[in-house]
């Protein structure tokens, strides 16, 4: 019997120790809970462009880094209380009294409290420090060919010879304001212009510019941001305008394989006729691939020549002129040998001129 109590006893004083055990640990828990669950702003820092932030708006803050606008706003909000936002000045950046997303009015640095009303008790939940960012040029410079053509700021198809990506980035870009270039000279002419109907067919543009440079040489465009109807520049943009150059590097190929009578000319112009003419067809001729473009066909062993002119060859432009060596097929690499030729592109096929 004593040992029947005993063994109740010690029932009871384990099951005690266990339930104390159990509740100390749910009001630890609690507690931990309850700090964890302290209301927070989710940002305590950020760093935006002028202009006015929403779900859809990103800009680049470097080279290689974007950004998206995020609201601010307060996590673990407290039920039955409210929160308020405030800049400390409403001239460099505003928010909404319900928080959200930001504005940024000009270049500077501004701090937004956030307090919380509760039972009547106000305290402050956080703050954010802001800094607002001018817009800013990134530099890559743009190398064209002399002459005229088309330029473009927003897309670049790599299949179009002739559309040109004017290699730039705006930091920081204002999503409100519109961005425009402007040429420093009167020998590189630049405005925006709308695509004609054949242009349309192969490229699409947004902001097309059209540009004529009279000399070769360096030139800049201004960028310019057009904000709240007021112009201001935020930086230079280099274009760098060539005349047609004629590599001299020795181009070689196999027999029967290909390449294209425009590989060895740079910056040939798309309001120019060229016409080549070959020294020793016998080594190589001058021929149209199954994509109907111009190209050199390696005949037998041997070096040949190609003079380059530009316009028409009795009263045009005498270029220069480039080497082709022609190699017999290696019986150990067949596999290098390109007949098929359609690995390159060949831009400007209406102004070739075949002299053979």
């Amino acid at each position: 019997m004593k040992s029947l109590v005993k063994k109740l006893s010690f029932s009871a004083t384990t099951f005690f120790l266990l339930m104390l055990a159990v509740t100390l640990g749910l009001a630890v828990n609690s507690r931990k809970a309850e700090a964890a669950a302290k209301p927070k702003l989710n940002k305590t820092s950020m760093t935006i462009p002028v202009g006015k932030l929403d779900k859809d708006v990103y800009w680049q803050k470097n080279e290689f880094q974007y950004e998206d606008a995020v609201p601010l706003t307060v996590e673990n909000k407290r039920k039955g209380a409210s929160y308020t936002f405030t800049s400390s000045d409403t001239k460099i950046v505003k928010i909404s009294k319900n928080g959200g997303y930001l504005t940024g009015v000009k270049k500077g640095k501004a701090t937004i409290t956030c307090k919380e009303t509760y039972k009547g008790k106000t305290t402050v939940v956080g703050t954010c420090k802001v800094t607002v960012k001018d817009a800013a040029v990134i530099d890559y410079v743009t190398d064209v060919c002399l002459g005229s053509g088309l330029l473009n700021v927003d897309y670049f198809d790599g299949f179009e010879g002739y559309s040109i990506l004017i290699h730039h980035d705006i930091t920081y870009r204002n999503p409100n304001a519109k961005y425009s270039l402007k040429s420093d000279s009167k020998d590189f002419i630049f405005k925006e212009t709308s695509l004609t109907e054949e242009e349309k067919k192969v490229y699409s543009s947004a902001e097309p510019y059209r540009y004529e440079a009279k000399k070769a040489g360096k030139y800049t465009l201004s960028v310019i941001e057009t904000y709240n109807k007021k112009s201001r520049t935020i930086g230079k943009v280099t274009i760098i305008v060539h005349d047609v150059e004629i590599s001299d590097e020795l181009y070689e190929i196999y027999v029967n394989e290909y390449m294209g009578v425009f590989w060895p000319v740079r910056y040939s112009r798309e309001d120019k006729y060229y016409y080549f003419i070959v020294n020793d067809k016998n080594v190589i001729e001058l021929t149209r691939d199954e994509y109907n473009n111009l190209v050199i066909k390696g005949l037998k062993p041997g070096t040949a020549k190609v003079k380059v002119y530009e316009d028409s060859i009795e009263n045009g432009r005498y270029l220069g002129e480039y080497t082709v060596k022609v190699k017999e097929v290696p019986k150990q690499e067949p596999e290098s040998i390109n007949t098929n030729s359609g690995s390159y592109d060949n831009f400007y096929d209406d102004n070739y001129g075949v002299f053979n």
